[in-house]
């Protein structure tokens, strides 16, 4: 669960933009998960997410001054303490939900926006803009007031001058008709001095362009009405570019195209249950294709869009959405890749307050036991406990609707679990039998093991006892102790990148 960004995340409290139909579907089921399952490892849980992995995931269709301006906040951040990055973490996000709700997220000036954690706890949290622009209100009002006093003052000399020859016998003047247009002119012109000037607000562009396809371009300048595509242009857009990808597996071409369709929702203002579909799909394409990135960005807009969606719609206040579980669930396998221990405890925690009253279908009920096991595999990879993390995850090996996350799991986890437990096995084993080996590392079948070893360069060290092979480990734990300390068992860091 990401915190600020992420094309605007990501848990914001926008307001709700966009008019298109919900096209989200409902889930009726009526069962609920119960908590005690997810209690067993919650020992320990951190509340309050302080790491600064999150800090940088810009999004790509925001203005170069508000990416500049995050990243020097976040660089000014680092000296806080943790319980004032709370608070810095929340008026960051606040500043920046101000400015998507006011359209102003590129006609502020961030090079002299300021923010009260680190500028000062008497300013007030307020968009730049709007603060300029109030000031200059209250010095137009400290001018025209005087202004207004002094023709006021006028007037009445001018009445009293006109009462004084009324009375010296010119009473005929005053009441003359001519003396009454001049008067109400008078009065009519000093209306127009004084009106008010109504302030100008930037509105959300009604896209003309009819394209299907169109490259990202990233905005330098207001968007062009003819170039942006409205939703009933997105929505086929959307099941073209999908069905291509399906032909063609081109990803580079996808992932533009998507690109594209979310800075034209972006530039609208169209946040509603499309905007959900597009987000999805465009976080599992990525997930599928390793640019966990993409995924990254897409999945904290998500958490923001599902938030913004269900305060505004009671019908999700106690129900999930269709995908949202399956997200959660990417969620913390993202988490688990990247070792941010502390934000999948954030989420337990989220998932024991704030779900256990919601109502489930089978397939989330699924979901939620694989989510489950996730959070005991977490403790297992704090603990080093590799062969009970394996064979937690080995007993969903065939569910579906988990083969993704299983995938990702596989290829960014199991090689690293794998090696670390061969050298685990070989402090207390001098030969171990390939066969217990491919059922304790969770192997698919014999060869696949077969395979990894020989990848490893241990196939020398496999002999056969009474027609059984097995690895001497005695020989080789040197060499599996160097694959270990080598570069590839970094982690993974926030952007996705080795």
């Amino acid at each position: 669960m990401s915190r600020v960004y992420n094309e605007v995340q990501p848990t914001l409290k926008r307001k709700r933009g966009g008019r298109g139909r919900a096209v989200s579907h409902v889930n009726n089921n009526n069962s609920t998960p119960s908590s005690s399952d997810l209690s067993d490892s919650s020992e320990r849980i951190v509340s309050t997410n302080t790491s600064s992995d999150n800090n940088n995931n810009a999004n790509p269709d925001w203005p170069p001054s508000l990416s500049q301006y995050v990243t020097k906040c976040f660089t000014r951040s680092s000296e806080l303490s943790e319980s004032d990055k709370v608070i810095f973490n929340r008026q960051l996000q606040k500043v920046i939900e101000l400015a998507v709700d006011n359209n102003l997220i590129w006609t502020n000036d961030w090079n002299n926006q300021k923010l009260p954690i680190l500028d000062g706890s008497n300013i007030p949290l307020q968009l730049e803009n709007i603060r300029r622009e109030s000031s200059r209100q209250e010095k137009k009002q400290d001018v025209q007031q005087p202004r207004i006093e002094r023709k006021t003052s006028i007037k009445v000399k001018q009445e009293v001058m006109e009462r004084t020859t009324s009375l010296g016998g010119a009473g005929g003047d005053f009441d003359s008709n001519e003396r009454k247009r001049q008067r109400s002119e008078r009065f009519t012109n000093t209306n127009n001095n004084f009106s008010a000037t109504p302030i100008s607000r930037t509105s959300s562009v009604v896209g003309r362009s009819t394209d299907l396809e169109k490259s990202y371009l990233r905005l330098t300048s207001e968007p062009d009405a003819a170039k942006v595509r409205n939703q009933q242009v997105l929505q086929k857009s959307l099941k073209f570019i999908h069905e291509k990808y399906v032909t063609t597996k081109n990803y580079s071409y996808v992932l533009d195209q998507f690109r594209s369709i979310r800075q034209d929702l972006m530039v609208q203002n169209i946040k509603n249950d499309f905007t959900i579909v597009v987000y999805e799909t465009n976080a599992k394409i990525s997930l599928e294709n390793d640019d966990l990135g993409q995924f990254n960005q897409c999945q904290s807009q998500l958490k923001h869009l599902y938030h913004l969606t269900r305060k505004n719609n009671a019908t999700f206040v106690k129900r999930f959405f269709r995908l949202e579980v399956e997200f959660l669930m990417y969620h913390i396998v993202y988490m688990m890749i990247t070792f941010n221990t502390s934000e999948i405890f954030r989420i337990k925690l989220e998932i024991l307050q704030q779900f256990k009253h919601f109502k489930t279908t089978n397939r989330e009920i699924i979901l939620f036991k694989f989510i489950q096991a996730l959070f005991q595999c977490q403790i297992y990879m704090i603990t080093g406990n590799y062969l009970r993390f394996f064979d937690s995850l080995n007993k969903f090996r065939h569910e579906q609707n988990i083969e993704l996350a299983m995938s990702v799991l596989k290829k960014h986890l199991f090689g690293k679990f794998r090696i670390k437990s061969m050298s685990i096995i070989g402090q207390s084993f001098r030969n171990y039998p390939v066969e217990l080996l491919t059922q304790s590392l969770a192997f698919e079948d014999y060869n696949e093991c077969m395979e990894f070893i020989d990848s490893l360069g241990l196939k020398p060290f496999i002999q056969k006892v009474n027609d059984n092979e097995e690895l001497q480990l005695h020989k080789c734990k040197h060499l599996i102790m160097e694959i270990v300390q080598k570069s590839k068992f970094n982690k993974v860091d926030i952007k996705g990148q080795v």
